[in-house]
């Protein structure tokens, strides 16, 4: 396979299912391949962090405005975008797709877990779920509760 111009730094990950592989171009971008066609599928600039979710459908792109987005692997169309309120750094789905982990921030020394604590509502019905999941829906809404009390704002 070629590509970009610009020199290949490094070897990301390849997709769950293997029919993708993400790279890093020096100073350029990440670029997302599609091995049966040979040919790039994605761009993402440089300075954001990817991971493919975990049922190979979609690619996760953490920016560097604190805000996540899911982009779709079949069209590369713009999911969902949501802002957890920090930029992550070296995104990380859990093979559950329950959590998406980050380093928090520049020079951080701390890890920053989204975890399944949301609800998403779709006309009448609340589903529950993973942080994939929630993306993919039309509307969501973060209810967080500890030790069964749900906080409020």
């Amino acid at each position: 396979m070629s590509g970009p111009k610009s020199a290949l730094s490094w070897i990301h990950f390849f997709s769950p299912d293997s029919r993708c592989l993400a790279t890093y171009h020096q100073r350029d971008a990440h670029y997302i391949w599609h091995l049966g066609s040979q040919s790039v599928v994605m761009r993402f600039p440089a300075n954001e962090s990817v991971c493919f979710t975990p049922d190979s459908t979609a690619v996760a792109v953490a920016s560097g405005d604190g805000s996540v987005s899911l982009h779709s692997l079949f069209n590369s169309n713009r999911i969902r975008r949501v802002t957890p309120g920090l930029r992550l750094l070296n995104i990380k789905f859990h093979p559950d797709g329950a959590w998406l982990a980050g380093v928090a921030g520049e020079r951080s020394n701390s890890v920053a877990v989204v975890d399944g604590l949301y609800s998403t509502f779709i006309g009448d019905q609340t589903n529950s779920g993973n942080f994939a999941g929630a993306l993919t829906n039309a509307a969501v809404y973060v209810e967080t509760a500890v030790n069964g009390v749900t906080l409020t704002p």
